[in-house]
């Protein structure tokens, strides 16, 4: 999704937003600026009011449409980028994040679902005067390369950070380096901070942290901390957190067009589980469905997800795509039928709240923190409310309640059983109560996680691009995704509890493409991870490269990916494979373009350089000119099975079974953040052979044929490659008329592209049909030659 549609589109939705009707207190569109999590599978925002994950804005209305993504980017499900904004789906309506305290009466500060309330003061975190003073990508290079949908980095040592102010975004940092294994890997790969404080002298300090790691990329942690910074004593602080997941707003938006925040009654066949209810119990109706009650209980998992809605006249579980119900807009999409839409289990958890808590006690570092521990157990309170359309809803909101009211709904119950019938859900758990005396503080730390059966589509239950498996995945196949958001909330408690140091995945991988001399894709990446060192074992253990290929004409220009050739550390190497290894990264990639060379010395001093020498090129013999190719270059490590975390605590025998596996067999690099994903259109450039007409003409694509797969971007185009610098191009019908002339003076290209429209009034694009062509040089040597073929045109 290109920024410049995305500001188009939200300017769009913004302005019809702003017709319409708001509840007294909501905010409008123009809060605080909000930056994104986007180094794992989960896309969630927040800003420095408070707000996390978008929020309604009354009537129905959200703040924000990157509510919670998973997956995350690669959640486009269209092939046409122009409508990738509409497009895309989230798993969520809206998040809360409540401070109570009690004093005289109810004192309550609220940010989301429905808006937030006006005493909260949005601050500016400092990370130079906290734990990540030294942490932060530094080379402007990686500010400048972010991809238009992305978001950079506004913190590293030595970056100016702004005073608090209303428009501040929060701080964001990436943690790692291309080339290189994790810099520090006592934090996230990436974090985004934000801060902000109320009437009631709380400040709250939110941290959301991501890996891109492949065993640890389907969860958020947050850590949020509570400090008095007010003069008196707070004897009783609650942090209610709440959550209107939606699961199937994918399938909703899309079929039928409805809109994000919009609730239909298709909308309304979710389950809404939590793994501590009393009815949580196997083969109950408010239990789990593909995991035992056993395993899930004392996790302290609320999740939900899609079931069969009671308003259609099939199971659609899942949300099976209905092409008859496509509306002439949405048929773009490509959706075949039967692909499973809402395939998202998504949900929260607490990962630590307390010293002595059980699984969900404080690491190493916070034990030693001295933060004040709540008052028994946690979450104190815990309940879910139904959602029934957009302005019908039970949950507590104090944009309609009064603070005694909406803290009445919270304490109904410490633990609510769980809806039998599907639904729509705004759940809350509620923390505290703590005592805090000014310069005290509070923490909770919250894992934010989702998962699909897609985890366990591949051969040997390895995990499969969601959207491949989505295509022909059964109702149990789709029901496993709770045992996958399950499981990944573990994962996120050997994280915390590992003190965030996980076994060090395989670098990311600096990548240039251009084309070759044959119109082919050409990919040249930087050789330094050849030689990093593993932190973990103190040597280099990268043992090569996979060059992974999207597959055209499914359902998302992006994937899913297929292995395409496999480059070991030293050799041998693949035909088309060469390595130059004291090659002078990036700008040997430019080799004989100097436009592109002139670009790639910008960026080396901007900071694009390698920490080792070294360069890797390949030809994609499977590309053609003019299509759109997306390609994941991975480095991939050697196999261990021993490992110990940073203090000690953990061993490889601690690992998740999973993790176990992967390491032992050898950690291969991520490809979950757009970066790490990039696109190649292969043209052919000038080739002096061509202007001799000392190569045959190519026609691609030949056969072209309306199949999303042999044509450019929707539109019939037919290129014309090997062609002359100068030259004519006759194009007659299968009856022997011309119906076109093109006229060649392009001295950079050897190619021309042709519409598809006839040399006409009307230039009505051609029929299906056999067509002629005749290319007439006007260049130098070649002067006067010909050259003739033919192509075919499928409609």
């Amino acid at each position: 999704m290109k920024q410049s549609i995305r500001f188009a589109g939200c300017f769009l939705v913004c302005g019809l937003l702003a017709l319409l009707p708001m509840q007294a207190g909501a905010v409008d569109q123009d809060d605080a600026p909000r930056l994104s999590t986007q180094r794992g599978m989960i896309t969630i925002d927040q800003n420095s009011s408070g707000t996390f994950g978008g929020w309604n804005l009354g009537q129905g209305q959200t703040g924000e449409p990157y509510m919670f993504w998973y997956p995350g980017w690669k959640n486009i499900p269209s092939t046409n980028a122009s409508s990738n904004y509409t497009r895309r789906g989230g798993n969520a309506v809206g998040f809360g994040t409540w401070v109570i305290s009690i004093d005289s009466g109810v004192n309550l500060s609220w940010s989301g679902p429905r808006g937030k309330s006006p005493d909260i003061v949005p601050l500016v975190y400092n990370p130079a005067n906290g734990p990540e003073a030294a942490l932060g990508v530094t080379a402007q290079y990686m500010q400048d390369m972010t991809p238009p949908a992305g978001q950079p980095s506004n913190y590293w040592p030595g970056a100016l950070v702004p005073p608090a102010q209303d428009n501040a975004p929060p701080r964001k940092i990436w943690n790692f380096r291309y080339g290189d294994y994790i810099p520090n890997d006592s934090f996230g790969e990436e974090m985004v901070i934000s801060q902000w404080t109320n009437s009631q002298g709380i400040t709250i300090t939110r941290k959301s942290m991501a890996w891109s790691h492949q065993d640890f990329d389907d969860f958020l942690i947050v850590e949020i901390v509570l400090e008095n910074t007010g003069s008196t004593t707070r004897n009783e602080v609650y942090l209610p957190l709440l959550a209107t997941w939606k699961s199937n707003q994918t399938a909703d938006q899309n079929t039928g067009g409805g809109l994000w925040w919009q609730w239909r009654d298709n909308s309304l066949d979710d389950h809404f589980k939590y793994t501590e209810a009393g009815n949580y119990v196997d083969g109950g109706a408010g239990g789990p469905v593909s995991v035992s009650a056993a395993r899930a209980q004392g996790l302290k998992l609320s999740y939900q997800f899609d079931g069969d809605s009671p308003f259609k006249g099939w199971d659609d579980t899942g949300e099976p795509w209905q092409k008859d119900l496509e509306s002439s807009d949405l048929k773009e999409m490509g959706y075949p039928g039967g692909l499973l839409a809402a395939h998202a289990f998504v949900g929260m958890a607490p990962v630590a709240y307390a010293t002595s808590a059980g699984i969900h006690s404080f690491n190493t570092a916070d034990a030693a923190a001295g933060y004040v521990n709540p008052t028994g157990d946690q979450p104190s309170y815990q309940g879910w409310w139904p959602v029934r359309s957009s302005n019908d809803f039970d949950e507590p909101t104090p944009e309609g309640e009064s603070p005694a009211a909406a803290w009445t709904k919270l304490t109904a119950t410490t633990v609510k059983d769980n809806p039998t019938d599907v639904g729509g859900f705004t759940n809350a758990q509620v923390y505290g109560p703590w005592s805090l005396a000014p310069g005290q503080k509070a923490k909770v730390v919250m894992a934010y996680v989702a998962g699909s059966g897609a985890e366990y589509g591949g051969p040997g239950n390895t995990p499969i691009d969601m959207w491949q498996w989505s295509l022909t995945a059964d109702k149990a196949s789709y029901l496993k995704g709770e045992q996958a958001i399950v499981e990944h909330t573990e994962h996120a408690l050997f994280a915390y509890q590992s003190g965030y140091d996980i076994p060090d995945g395989p670098p990311d991988v600096d990548v240039v493409i251009k084309s070759d001399e044959n119109a082919k894709v050409k990919l040249y990446w930087s050789g330094a991870a050849d030689g990093a060192i593993n932190n973990d074992y103190g040597v280099a253990d990268i043992a090569g490269y996979r060059v992974y290929r999207g597959q055209r004409g499914t359902l998302t220009s992006a994937g899913p990916f297929s292995r395409v050739v496999d480059i070991p550390v030293g050799g041998p190497y693949p035909p088309g494979v060469t390595f130059t290894a004291g090659a002078d990264w990036p700008v040997a990639a430019a080799e004989d373009d100097a436009s592109l060379r002139t670009s790639l010395q910008n960026d080396a001093a901007a900071g694009r350089v390698g920490s080792r020498p070294g360069m890797y090129s390949w030809s994609d013999p499977n590309s053609n000119a003019g299509f759109a190719y997306f390609y994941s270059v991975r480095a991939y490590a050697k196999g261990h099975d021993t490992w110990t975390n940073n203090d000690g605590t953990k061993t490889f025998a601690d690992l998740p079974a999973r993790a176990q596996t992967r390491l032992r067999n050898g950690l291969e690099g991520p490809f979950s953040f757009s970066s790490q994903v990039q696109q190649g259109s292969p043209v052919l450039p000038y080739v002096p052979a061509a202007d001799r007409m000392e190569r045959d003409i190519v026609v691609v694509p030949n056969p072209y044929m309306a199949n999303g797969t042999n044509e450019y971007g929707g539109a019939l185009k037919i290129r014309f490659v090997n062609v002359p610098t100068k030259a004519f191009v006759y194009i007659f019908n299968s009856a022997g008329q011309l119906i076109q002339v093109l006229r060649k003076l392009d001295e950079t290209r050897s190619e021309i592209s042709w519409n598809g429209r006839p040399y006409t009034t009307t230039r009505a694009i051609v029929g299906p049909g056999i067509y002629f062509y005749a290319v007439h040089s006007q260049s130098g040597a070649s002067s006067g030659k010909i050259k003739t073929g033919t192509f075919v045109v499928v409609r």
